[in-house]
């Protein structure tokens, strides 16, 4: 079997799986329980012939994003509204659906996670750590001066 023969549950429920979604959620946002889910995903994995739910959504996204033959290229959606010149041959879409994350083509490493958000989280954390030491280093010079004056201050008491 392959992705085409899954039903539009499966094909959904592998959509979250890409987006890195635990079956509660997917269950959630379907309006299903997260055993019908896990049944969806299941038999998805089944019919893809797939190792787990990662490997099953990895294989959707790789039909999804198969590139376009020679002689062809995407257009705009209709609703989109923006115009482009005819041509030939057009190959036409397989679904709607677009992924966020990025997808190994070997499938070793799995689905990745590649958000805007967390991207910009961890340059603030690096930032901030870096401002942070930084400050640290400044007081901690800072307070040694002020501990050699008093050191001085002191020695220069005990002399007579």
């Amino acid at each position: 079997m392959s992705i085409e023969d899954l039903s539009k549950r499966e094909r959904e429920c592998l959509e979250r799986v890409a987006k890195l979604q635990d079956s509660k959620t997917i269950a959630r946002e379907l309006g299903l329980s997260s055993k019908t889910v896990d049944g969806h995903i299941e038999r998805a994995i089944r019919k893809v012939g797939a190792r787990d739910r990662r490997d099953a959504a990895r294989q959707l996204l790789d039909t999804l994003r198969e590139p376009f033959p020679e002689g062809s290229f995407p257009v705009a959606h209709p609703a989109s509204g923006s115009e482009m010149a005819p041509v030939d041959r057009v190959r036409e879409p397989k679904a709607d659906f677009v992924a966020g994350p990025a997808v190994s083509s070997t499938g070793d490493e799995g689905i990745r996670r590649t958000s805007q958000t967390s991207n910009l989280a961890t340059i603030a954390l690096v930032v901030g750590s870096a401002l942070g030491f930084a400050m640290l280093m400044l007081t901690m010079s800072a307070l040694t001066r002020e501990v050699e004056k008093l050191a001085r201050f002191i020695l220069s008491l005990r002399r007579p």
